[in-house]
């Protein structure tokens, strides 16, 4: 961050928590929490704004996992706590906090609050968060049946 940016937004998908968030659904949130840390960060309440009347859902709070929340029971524990979870938002938005940059998180639902994600997900993703190519394309044979109903 080294650059003079004015803003920071920390997008992507995000696990909602709650069974009125659908797949989908564009979700603001006024602060995120790290499963199992006291502090909270709090989102710009101007880009809070922003995203409110530009049609996105209003949430009190995302929670960010240091592993993926796989099983509808793991979701159903962290919903008193938040509407959504995601692995990133939290350190974004510490990063901008630091560099004194108004930041917000904006995450897209990509899975229900009701539904088990597949096992093999954690075979897709390395232990710093990122996209191991080559399970995707072992795997790709199985992603047919996420996205049925």
């Amino acid at each position: 961050m080294a650059q003079p940016y004015t803003i920071c937004i920390a997008a992507g998908f995000a696990g909602a928590l709650k069974p009125e968030h659908r797949i989908g659904s564009i979700l603001v949130a006024d602060t995120v929490q790290q499963i199992g840390k006291a502090k909270t960060m709090q989102s710009s309440r101007r880009l809070v704004f922003a995203a409110r009347n530009d049609g996105a859902f209003h949430s009190k709070m995302f929670l960010t996992s240091d592993s993926v929340i796989r099983s509808a029971a793991e979701k159903a524990q962290l919903a008193p706590f938040g509407d959504a979870v995601d692995m990133e938002s939290f350190a974004i938005l510490a990063a901008a906090h630091e560099h004194k940059i108004s930041a917000v998180a904006i995450r897209v639902i990509s899975d229900t609050s009701t539904r088990d994600m597949p096992v093999f997900l954690d075979t897709l993703i390395d232990d710093e968060g990122r996209v191991r190519i080559g399970g995707v394309v072992r795997k790709s044979s199985d992603i047919r049946f996420i996205c049925q109903p």
